[in-house]
């Protein structure tokens, strides 16, 4: 009878652990609740696509940026993930994954990609004269049926050939002309002494089987920025209105770009020269969306995260049938959070054009509540500073783990072949607490995840990790016979994972043993981790039940 109440004791101890923590997870997960109310398809006049390469979330606040709070309040935001297929990812990546809808990668050629055809190469020839005398059509004349042309698109397709990513540059260019759709780029990124032009990656297409790409319109002319006197350079707000202005009343889709924060991340300067940027940067967003009607789609992102560290980036979009509240996709199943690929998924779906297979990315909807763009922005740059800690956090997690394993493999086997007299029994016993911390470390760091952690430090966020690992060891440690404080452990780990899967995920998201936007682009289901725990899981559940039914056989002599 003693026995049958220790079990059952142990049976309601392992339960309420799991429902403690299937709790646990519910409350953890601090997205904004689903409201039902997606974006309607609507008919749109133009898509307009506005890129502020370098910005981050730390930019924002009313004060800084109203102009791009005032557009977070007439529609959907959320955190972009930038992630491409290198370690961080750059201007022409970013732009190349918009135009394939699907990761990609671009070579450093690709920053002279969009040339007007009336500019002068080094050989004196015009961009148009280059076209004509390597066309095998006479679709290039002197009244160009294209504006910009991309000449090294092919080191661009080569590059992407060996990724595995399945992305066809031009996809979205390309399905945008076969409906009937113009495509513009707006952009003056060049440098002092070199061209810079990876924006017309996002929409170009490849004409007939020529050498190169082509987008319909562009105007890339250095009348778009201004200097100031300290050398500083503006990108010119009234000038971009003038140029998309340009377009009205056309099917249109068009690529602006806005390069203050890139600039002054390259140039360096500090805060204060940051701050300067970041406010140029919203008075050109401000005189470019005034220019805008109410039936275009305007969409408002960061392709590329701050020079400090690779994070994911802020991200509107507003207009025709477009609600307010939190921004999503069937990408991320996660409100608030949408990828690169998903925008070149997201204008076609809204113009009502078929996605082309090669496309990765799902169309963008809008979900969670309708407070003001003010609290979801800030709410999201709570959400990202938090993901930051944890991203420098999983380096020295990841590699203290391996070493304190290391540390009880060769503890247990020293306690196996040396000699210890009567020390050994204690020595044996402190072995196997050791491991059953160790083993139940990944869960403590997922339900630490639960909290928000980003003001604790790594110092603090590890003693906490290890100390609830170390506890929890200890009360599986005491358990009798030691074969119970295995089974806890692993009646624990298995709850965990199949609690935190049932109610979404929440505490494998942004934890450094759980998925990561900035790391892997993954955002639901279960990570490689805790996927391997759940099979070990597995394995040691099937084991036990073989090993049960060769005592059982025994016992009774079968």
């Amino acid at each position: 009878m003693a026995h049958r109440s220790a079990r059952t004791a142990v049976v309601l101890c392992i339960a309420a652990a799991g429902l403690a923590a299937m709790a646990l997870s519910l409350l953890a997960s601090s997205e904004p609740a689903e409201a039902g109310h997606p974006s309607s398809r609507e008919p749109v006049g133009r898509v307009v696509l506005i890129s502020i390469p370098g910005l981050g979330f730390d930019d924002l606040s009313s004060r800084a940026m109203p102009s791009f709070t005032r557009l977070a309040d007439r529609g959907a935001t959320a955190a972009l993930s930038v992630k491409t297929v290198g370690r961080r990812t750059d201007r022409a990546a970013a732009y190349a994954t918009i135009g394939a809808g699907a990761r990609a990668v671009a070579p450093n050629t690709a920053v002279t990609s969009g040339r007007s055809v009336y500019e002068r190469l080094a050989s004196g020839r015009t961009m148009l004269e280059w076209v004509t005398s390597g066309a095998q059509n006479d679709r290039i004349s002197p009244e160009p049926a294209v504006a910009v042309v991309v000449p090294d698109l092919d080191a661009v397709v080569d590059a992407n050939s060996g990724q595995h990513q399945g992305a066809v540059i031009g996809a979205l260019g390309k399905a945008l002309s076969r409906q009937g759709w113009t495509t513009a780029v707006i952009s003056n990124h060049d440098g002092v002494r070199e061209l810079d032009r990876v924006a017309a990656l996002a929409l170009v297409r490849r004409v007939g089987r020529e050498r190169f790409g082509s987008i319909d319109f562009g105007s890339v002319h250095p009348s778009l920025t201004t200097v100031a006197p300290d050398g500083r350079r503006r990108s010119n707000g009234n000038a971009l209105a003038t140029e998309v202005g340009r377009l009205a009343g056309q099917r249109a889709v068009v690529v602006v770009e806005i390069g203050d924060v890139a600039w002054g991340d390259a140039s360096g300067g500090g805060k204060a020269k940051r701050r300067a940027a970041v406010a140029s940067a919203d008075d050109a967003l401000g005189r470019l969306a005034a220019a805008l009607g109410p039936e275009d789609l305007v969409i408002v992102l960061s392709p590329t995260a701050p020079a400090s560290q690779e994070q994911p980036t802020p991200f509107v979009m507003m207009g025709p049938g477009v609600a307010t509240g939190y921004a999503t996709s069937a990408t991320t199943r996660r409100s608030g959070n949408v990828t690169l690929p998903d925008v070149s998924a997201t204008i076609l779906d809204r113009i009502g054009a078929p996605k082309p297979p090669s496309m990765a990315g799902t169309p963008i909807t809008v979900g969670g509540p309708r407070n003001s763009g003010a609290e979801r922005l800030a709410h999201l740059r709570i959400e990202i500073g938090e993901l930051r800690f944890v991203d420098r956090s999983a380096g020295i997690f990841l590699v203290t783990l391996p070493i304190v394993f290391a540390c009880w493999a060769l503890a247990t086997l020293l306690a196996a072949i040396v000699p210890l007299g009567s020390a050994r029994r204690r020595a044996r016993g402190f072995v196997r607490w050791f491991g059953l911390g160790i083993a139940i470390v990944p869960i403590t760091a997922f339900l630490v995840g639960g909290f928000q952690v980003g003001t604790w430090g790594q110092p603090r966020w590890s003693a906490v990790v290890w100390s609830l690992a170390a506890v929890a060891g200890l009360v599986a440690w005491c358990l009798r016979p030691p074969a119970r404080g295995v089974v806890a452990i692993v009646t624990t780990i298995w709850i965990v994972l199949v609690g935190d899967l049932l109610t979404g995920g929440a505490l494998q998201f942004g934890t450094p043993l759980g998925n990561s936007p900035t790391v892997a682009g993954r955002f639901s289901g279960i990570g490689n981790i805790a996927f391997g725990l759940h099979l070990a899981d597995n394995v040691f559940v099937q084991f036990s039940n073989n090993l049960l039914r060769c005592e059982m056989r025994r016992i009774h002599g079968l």
